[in-house]
């Protein structure tokens, strides 16, 4: 390491020491304190490798600096021998740059939402301004002139105030990539188009799984396309479980066999409620009990059904993970423990895929991905139920263009255009801008690994979402209320879950009154689960 830093540093002679290569100081000096007390290693393996500033962290954070350097080209000059190169700006022409820039600033802003022209199409967009310009660059090429339809794109300002503003009368014709949930609070006020409506709807619906529609539905309508997919799929350190023989797990009865073996090596599994520091949302309650065949409601949602057979096995067994098993309760960083080898093997979402793919350089070759480990139902089939909600697409009710704005959803949703789209973020910003479109077929063209390609999308057969209806957020809560009282309070299984359930059912009975659904506490109409009215 001394070695290395003295080749570099002759590039920088009149500095003492050079920043960017501190971590290989600090890994150096670690590296000597280890090797002059080496009986204490055995105690001291944080500072090696399995700590936050162990040694292989601070080699790796060295690795993800030196190739994220922030190096790059402004502009190049092609010139003869005799030509000058552009002087540098001075002082002047320097302020006078700033003062343009200043006052351009009280003028229109590009994709700003007050630049409305009421014969275009009005299509607010939730990402971020390089996102949006090739998205325009997209529409004006293609869009337009196949459909003669005039497009203008503008920032969302605030996802959440959309209610407020088709109240207000000033919402966009379009909105793209919302919190897939939030469909679900527009559509039931009224606001959003039914997009069954449109013939060719049954067509369009069948480029994404089918449960990442569930969210979306109320009653008999569909009011929102998925745009982006969050799937979750098991994460495993090759080379650990190689070194163990241990084959890739595939139920998680099998993975709890592998528990006491890596516990012996000071090694762990990680559950993803265990990187939620506050409330334990849906992805990390659901899966183990839709995975038992149990299910949050019925037919109806007037009563839940978390207290049923099969929910509280699905319950008991996420729970015994962590009062039984010993599986960590709480991990900060799944990220860094799967880098250093302390949790060799764990289930986590594309943002964490994204993460270890483009920043752990230094384990590249060593990690792999793997389907959901499951439950074995009885015919010998394996449950891999997951999440897999991450951002929506919607029509505004009250839109006076929403044959055009459908157009736009169609072709936008496109197999070609979400391809095309993917590769032109990749090529233009990097390898991070990983496009992790709902179109499963768009998959197949997307520049990702090949072999984590076919796991991603074995997944989707796989993919559901909770419902959400009217009292679900209170759920949501109380789910994970349950959960911390059983594993932090030791409470009873079935006494926590019954508590959760007649909370529960008191906020539902009170959400279907406030929509009508319940009046004087006489039933009036019921509301159907979306999970059995999809078609």
């Amino acid at each position: 390491m001394l070695a290395l830093y003295e080749v570099v540093s002759v590039y920088n002679p009149d500095v003492p020491q050079i920043g960017a290569f501190a971590n290989l100081n600090i890994a150096e000096q670690q590296l000597r304190s280890l090797a002059d007390d080496i009986d204490r290693l055995v105690v001291r393996k944080n500072e090696l490798s399995t700590g936050t500033n162990s040694v292989t962290a601070q080699l790796g954070n060295l690795l993800q600096s030196v190739i994220d350097n922030g190096i790059a080209f402004d502009r190049i000059y092609l010139y003869q021998d005799e030509a000058e190169l552009p002087s540098k700006a001075g002082f002047i022409q320097a302020q006078q740059a700033k003062l343009v820039r200043l006052f351009q600033s009280f003028g229109d802003q590009d994709y700003s939402i007050d630049r409305k022209n009421p014969d275009h199409l009005q299509v607010w967009i939730n990402r971020p301004r390089q996102y949006i310009e090739i998205i325009q660059q997209m529409i004006d090429e293609q869009f337009t002139p196949e459909t003669g339809i005039q497009v203008d794109i503008s920032i969302m300002p605030d996802q959440n105030k959309l209610i407020l503003a088709n109240a207000a009368g000033e919402a966009p014709d379009v909105a793209v990539g919302v919190n897939y949930a939030l469909p679900f609070e527009i559509a039931i006020r009224g606001a959003l188009q039914d997009l069954k409506e449109f013939e060719d709807f049954p067509e369009i619906q069948t480029r994404f799984p089918e449960g990442l529609h569930i969210p979306a539905t109320v009653g008999d309508g569909i009011y929102a396309l998925p745009d982006t997919m969050n799937f979750w799929v098991m994460f495993y350190r090759k080379d650990i479980l190689e070194s163990l023989e241990l084959p890739v797990p595939e139920t998680i009865d099998e993975l709890q066999t592998y528990l006491p073996e890596l516990r012996r090596r000071g090694m762990n599994f990680f559950y993803p409620t265990a990187g939620m520091p506050g409330i334990k949302l849906f992805p990390g309650t659901m899966p183990l009990i839709y995975q038992n065949d149990g299910r949050f409601y019925g037919e109806s949602i007037d009563r839940t059904h978390f207290n049923e057979n099969a929910s509280v096995e699905g319950m008991r067994q996420l729970t015994e993970l962590f009062t039984i098993y010993n599986a960590p309760y709480d991990v900060p960083s799944f990220y860094q423990q799967f880098r250093d080898g302390s949790l060799p093997i764990g289930i986590s979402d594309y943002f964490m895929y994204n993460l270890i793919l483009n920043a752990a350089p230094e384990i590249a070759n060593s990690w792999d991905i793997a389907l959901m480990p499951g439950i074995e139902s009885e015919d010998g089939e394996i449950q891999r139920w997951s999440a897999g909600g991450a951002e929506s697409n919607i029509i505004f009710d009250d839109s006076e263009l929403k044959d055009e704005a459908w157009e736009f959803l169609k072709w936008w949703s496109s197999t070609d255009v979400q391809i095309a789209f993917g590769n032109t973020l990749q090529i233009t910003y990097g390898e991070e801008y990983i496009w992790n479109t709902a179109n499963i077929e768009a998959y197949a063209g997307l520049p990702w690994n090949s072999s984590h390609k076919e796991t991603i999308i074995a997944q989707t057969e796989w993919v559901t979402e909770v419902p959400r209806v009217p009292g679900s957020y209170m759920l949501e809560r109380e789910v994970s209320n349950a959960y911390n009282s059983i594993i932090l309070d030791g409470e009873n299984l079935r006494t926590a879950i019954d508590l959760a359930s007649k909370r529960i059912n008191r906020e539902t009975q009170r959400k279907l009154e406030e929509f009508e659904y319940i009046k004087d506490g006489e039933l009036i109409e019921e509301y159907p689960n979306p999970e059995f009215n999809l078609n």
